[in-house]
This record gives structure tokens, C-alpha cells and sequence, in this order.
């Protein structure tokens, strides 16, 4: 099967609509990018259905798709893909946070995630920590309703942190243990209190 071949596969359009189709016959793909306009999150989602047969897609390390309505949860066929390093779902209509976790566990090689523009609420979950995602460089959140960020303490290998657009409550959390940190976003929040100290090492 000439599709079994293909290792990456890039789709970027504001054009791209409907229900997505199953591409578990994909199987040694490693990259897969769509896109259906990132400027339009204001927009109703652009792709529906199942996107379950992503999960079959076990050699993928990277994987890019917005605009895309995955109802609340990621389909738990998402935890076979324990090769990804890199995951961005923009504007999924994601919510579930036991889910998020379930599969997050597996994921030990990620070192970017981003779930910006969902509908993530309260507290960011311990399962967000340096024993479960060791390799974390990026953790990019911006546009959902988190209130407390203070789990990222617990990682000392993080360089991008974006919270902005959030309801973040109170002080800014000690993130310090991150000694590589370059940039830090939270602007839109409910910020309190002085900047630390730690901010101008």
C-alpha cells in the first residue's frame, strides 16, 4: 500500500472542512500538520467526527491539528503514541482533565505541549510534573481558564511557559527550579503582589 510509505504529511487551509477521515493505515507517519487557520479560533470548528484512528499512527513524534472538535476529551487511543515529542491542539474543545492525564503519562519523549484556545478550568493537574514529561521544554496554555499554575514548580527543565489569557489567581507561582526559563507569559490574568526576586538572575 503506496500509503503505508508516507512518513509526513502537511495540510495548512482555511478551506479545509468536515469530518475527519480515518488514517490508521498511515502507519509510519511521523509528522502530521493540519491546519484549517489558526486565525479564526473565533470561528465553529472546522473539522469534526472521530479522531480516534490517529492513536493507530504509533511511530508519530509530531503532530499539529486546530480548529478540530474533539468534543471534551482526547480519544484514549492517544496513549499508543508514546514516540511524540511534539503536540499542539489548538482550539480542540478540549476539557477533560482525566483523560488529558491518562495520556499525558505516556507521553515521557514530549517536549513541547501545546493545548492553547480549550476550555481547560481550575487547577493544572500534578500529573503535569517532571517524572512523567522529564523532557518538557514548552508548555504553552494561553486562552484557556486556568486558575493555578503552582504545579510547574515542580520542573526544573522548562523555557517557554505561556499562561496567558487565563484566570490565574493571586501571585506569581515560584517557578525558580526552572533555571533555563526564557520566556514567561501571563498577561490577562488576575496577577497580585510583587514580581520575585528570582526574575532578575
Amino acid at each position: 500500500d503506496y500509503n503505508c510509505n508516507i512518513i509526513g504529511l502537511s495540510l495548512s487551509s482555511d478551506n479545509i472542512t468536515g469530518v475527519f477521515p480515518d488514517i490508521s493505515n498511515l502507519i509510519n507517519l511521523q509528522d502530521l500538520f493540519i491546519s484549517t487557520g489558526v486565525g479564526s479560533y473565533s470561528q465553529p470548528y472546522k473539522l469534526t467526527g472521530d479522531f480516534s484512528s490517529i492513536g493507530n499512527l504509533i511511530n508519530l513524534k509530531r503532530l499539529t491539528l486546530n480548529n478540530a472538535n474533539f468534543s471534551g476529551s482526547l480519544p484514549s487511543s492517544f496513549s499508543n503514541l508514546n514516540l511524540l515529542e511534539y503536540l499542539s491542539l489548538g482550539h480542540c474543545n478540549l476539557s477533560d482533565y482525566s483523560q488529558l492525564c491518562n495520556i499525558v503519562s505516556e507521553y515521557e519523549k514530549l517536549t513541547t505541549l501545546s493545548l492553547m484556545v480549550n476550555f481547560y478550568t481550575g487547577t493544572l493537574p500534578s500529573c503535569f510534573n517532571s517524572t512523567n514529561l522529564p523532557y518538557l521544554k514548552s508548555i504553552l496554555m494561553s486562552g484557556n481558564n486556568f486558575s493555578d499554575i503552582s504545579t510547574l514548580s515542580n520542573f526544573s527543565s522548562l523555557e517557554d511557559i505561556w499562561f496567558s489569557n487565563n484566570d490565574i489567581q493571586g501571585v506569581i507561582p515560584d517557578l525558580s527550579s526552572n533555571l533555563n526559563l526564557h520566556q514567561l507569559t501571563l498577561e490577562f490574568n488576575n496577577l497580585e503582589g510583587q514580581i520575585p526576586g528570582y526574575f532578575s538572575n
